[in-house]
């Protein structure tokens, strides 16, 4: 005589629970769109953009303690910021204006703009005078500035339309962690150096090999990022990690649509 199994409470509770744990994971998955962590341009793109990010914020936290060490007074140090957040106003509208006038050399656009922004950052230790600081502060905000429009609007041409709003906020949560490292090690450089000279340099250098590994995944981004297929609608590049190498651009041939 076969017995039917006693099913007890505890294991009924236990099998919701992890149903309802399964489920959850399944819905974060769904959120985050973690798919994104298997895509190599993607994963090659944050971590190009988290050593800008390392640098970027140095001279903004450290430029006006950096003054005060040279003599100048609180007041002639605050301006130099100031001066800085102005030029970055009008660079941002530069920026944009010709990122949409150019939508295909965009990404060029931001590894001019790069290295011009790391360049000006290791240049920050020869101002000695206010005046030439001035000026240095002047150009970091002009070059800086264009940056996070561009950073942004190249996510499309990577991942496509398609994917963007999933693709923004996975990448400002991974790249951020590059923003929270730089200035304390930038404060631990100046506890040993006892000068932010040294934080400056590595602030540039940084963001100059962010812009070298952009160029690096451009030459190589029919294998990298896949870009091969032009979305019609948006003007954008879409990623299709199907298409190899020379493969041509899907859909109709505007030119033979005309000769028809």
């Amino acid at each position: 005589m076969l017995l039917r199994p006693i099913t007890l409470k505890e294991d009924l509770m236990q099998s919701k629970l992890k149903d309802k744990a399964t489920g959850i994971l399944q819905k974060l998955v769904q959120f985050f769109d973690l798919s994104l962590l298997t895509d190599r341009g993607f994963i090659l793109y944050v971590l190009s953009i988290s050593f800008t990010n390392f640098g970027y914020f140095i001279p903004i936290i450290h430029l006006v303690p950096h003054a005060k060490l040279l003599g100048h007074d609180s007041y002639s140090a605050a301006f130099l910021l100031s001066a800085a957040s102005i030029t970055d106003i009008f660079s941002r509208l530069l920026c944009g204006w010709l990122a949409d006038r150019y939508k295909a050399q965009m990404l060029y656009i931001y590894v001019m703009w790069a290295m011009a922004t790391g360049i000006t950052i290791t240049l920050i230790p020869v101002g000695t005078t206010y005046v030439s600081l001035l000026m240095i502060s002047m150009f970091y905000g002009l070059f800086a500035g264009a940056l996070g429009p561009l950073i942004f609007g190249l996510i499309p041409h990577i991942m496509g339309i398609d994917k963007v709003s999933n693709a923004i906020g996975l990448f400002l949560m991974l790249e951020s962690f590059a923003g929270l490292i730089g200035p304390p090690l930038s404060g631990f450089l100046m506890d040993k150096t006892g000068n932010y000279n040294v934080s400056f340099v590595v602030a540039g250098i940084s963001v100059v090999v962010s812009a070298l590994g952009i160029l690096f995944l451009s030459a190589g981004r029919n294998s990298s990022w896949g870009v091969c297929r032009h979305d019609q609608n948006s003007g954008f590049l879409k990623t299709s990690h199907t298409c190899g190498e020379g493969t041509e651009p899907e859909g109709p041939d505007p030119r033979q649509e005309v000769e028809r």
